[in-house]
């Protein structure tokens, strides 16, 4: 699985039609959510939140999905899941999965916003 989903990554770039600044901006959105909500997920979990994880893990699922971040998505759809079938267990580990992908994912991001820059 990719991090960035090439096709997904190209439709956006087509829509800022040429415009650099819009993909700039758009990562620069993006960028936050993959430093915050991972961390928000690990405090739902310490606090047995589980409609908090399913909330959070929404969220991020749209937008990495929006920008192409696939594997930040499949992740977070992963985790949606388990919290909202109370699995808070499977949840906990894939929020450490989430850490990692989201990590990666950043650095890959970083990348492709210093190509518009």
């Amino acid at each position: 699985m990719s991090l960035i989903e090439t096709n997904q990554f190209k439709s956006l770039c087509a829509l800022a039609a040429g415009d650099d600044d819009f993909i700039v901006s758009v990562i620069d959105a993006f960028l936050p959510q993959l430093d915050r909500i991972p961390g928000e997920v690990r405090e739902a979990l310490a606090l047995d939140d589980g409609e908090g994880v399913v909330r959070l893990a929404h969220s991020l699922k749209g937008s990495a999905a929006n920008v192409g971040a696939q594997e930040v998505s499949e992740v977070c759809r992963s985790l949606e899941k388990a919290a909202y079938d109370g699995d808070l267990a499977t949840a906990r580990a894939l929020a450490e999965s989430l850490a990692v992908v989201a990590r990666d994912t950043r650095k890959a991001y970083e990348a492709e916003r210093a190509r518009f820059t």
